[in-house]
């Protein structure tokens, strides 16, 4: 499941990596902004329903506190100091 969320992340990132670029010589279509609303629809719903399989699995949003390591990879969640859940993950920076 992580991996195939890593997965959607790299799309919509190289997707998204567009967005701002100034060009002139590209033109949008009617259909290109009812695929892209059909995009987000899809995309969000199923972001819904991951978030809803990892609550009930993993309880993820029952925790006192949640950190991440940028040099580790690792996102932990906690109670009262004991890692309960360590997630590795993959950061995408679109902001460069």
């Amino acid at each position: 499941m992580i991996r195939l969320l890593s997965l959607y992340s790299v799309i919509l990132a190289l997707f998204l990596s567009g967005c701002g670029a100034k060009s002139s010589s590209t033109k949008i279509t009617l259909l290109d902004t009812v695929s892209f609303e059909e995009l987000s629809k899809i995309s969000c719903a199923y972001l819904k329903k991951q978030q809803a399989y990892c609550q009930d699995k993993y309880k993820i949003g029952k925790y006192e506190r949640w950190d991440y390591d940028q040099l580790t990879g690792k996102l932990i969640f906690s109670d009262k100091g004991v890692q309960k859940v360590i997630i590795d993950y993959e950061e995408v920076d679109l902001f460069r």
